[in-house]
């Protein structure tokens, strides 16, 4: 069997469940819009559905296709950016979306278990994105690998771009 890059299954694990919190936080949007008479769909529903978006139209292209065929834009900077900016939407995403299920009658309207999901599936994206992203911070400011191999009387160098992953 191939060797497969682990970090290549851990972004592809992000973008299935983006396009799943996408379809459920959609769902809830729907049910809201259809009900009679119809609720506003709440800004933390709306919230959720743009990170889901986010994730996979910008940041999971981008953290996979950047390295492999684009290094110039691949700046270790850029992509511990990439990865905090959509940790921190995440974050904010799924704590939002728990707060309108916990404050709401979202429950009465037929959507309780699609809400339910969306919150599972925000913090299992938000799991995954901040360990991405210390994995990010590792290699930009503890010379990866958590700093192990970094000795004190090295010469300052230059960063080579992150691949998304580091050699074990």
């Amino acid at each position: 069997m191939r060797n497969i890059d682990p970090m290549l299954i851990v972004r592809a694990l992000q973008g299935i469940l983006a396009l799943i919190a996408m379809a459920v936080g959609a769902t809830v949007a729907n049910v809201l819009n259809t009900h009679n008479p119809p609720f506003a769909v709440p800004h933390s529903v709306i919230f959720f559905i743009f990170t889901a978006v986010f994730t996979l139209l910008i940041t999971v292209p981008y953290t996979i296709l950047t390295p492999r065929y684009f290094q110039v834009l691949a700046h270790p900077f850029a992509m511990l950016a990439a990865e905090a900016t959509t940790s921190i939407f995440w974050l904010v995403g799924f704590a939002a979306f728990a707060d309108f299920l916990r404050r709401s009658r979202v429950c009465e309207v037929g959507a309780c278990s699609s809400a339910r999901g969306s919150v599972v599936i925000g913090v299992l994206e938000f799991i995954l994105f901040a360990v991405t992203t210390f994995f990010a911070f590792s290699h930009v400011f503890l010379g990866g690998r958590f700093g192990g191999g970094k000795t004190k009387d090295q010469q300052p160098q230059s960063h080579k771009s992150w691949s998304g992953t580091e050699p074990v």
